[in-house]
């Protein structure tokens, strides 16, 4: 349980930092609008001066079903080596439990990675039939 801690805890920080370097990014492009403003005289971006395309863009429609799919990918996957956790270690002593615990190790650490990566498929799936059905609409 202390590595799941720790990988939980260095995925944080990691995620921290990267909101950190996101930050700096989206103020920099703020203020290159608003110098953009500046130079065409101070008008609103929504009178057209920045072209600023405020249509839903479809990559964004589908953000939350990505997002979903792919925790309920790392959760149904935690899931299933819990079970198996539970239900399937071998009251052994010595050499033998500690490669079951080594096999489990391992399995918490590639189940929530596969199951998330088939919940991003399927989200893909998702959006690519969502996709065909609104081109053969037009």
């Amino acid at each position: 349980m202390g590595d799941f801690v720790a990988v939980l805890i260095c995925a944080i920080i990691a995620f921290g930092i990267y909101k950190l370097f996101e930050l700096f990014v989206r103020r920099k492009e703020r203020m290159a609008i608003i110098e953009r403003m500046m130079d065409n005289g101070g008008g609103s971006p929504l009178n057209g001066s920045l072209n600023v395309d405020l249509r839903m863009n479809s990559s964004n429609l589908f953000t939350s079903l990505r997002f979903g799919l792919l925790l309920l990918g790392v959760g149904l996957g935690l899931f299933i080596v819990g079970l198996l956790h539970l239900n399937y270690i071998p009251e052994l002593n010595g050499d033998e439990r500690w490669i079951y615990k080594e096999a489990f190790a391992f399995l918490y650490f590639a189940s929530p990675i596969t199951f998330g990566g088939v919940g991003l498929l399927v989200a893909y799936m998702v959006e690519k039939g969502n996709r065909s059905k609104d081109r053969s609409a037009d």
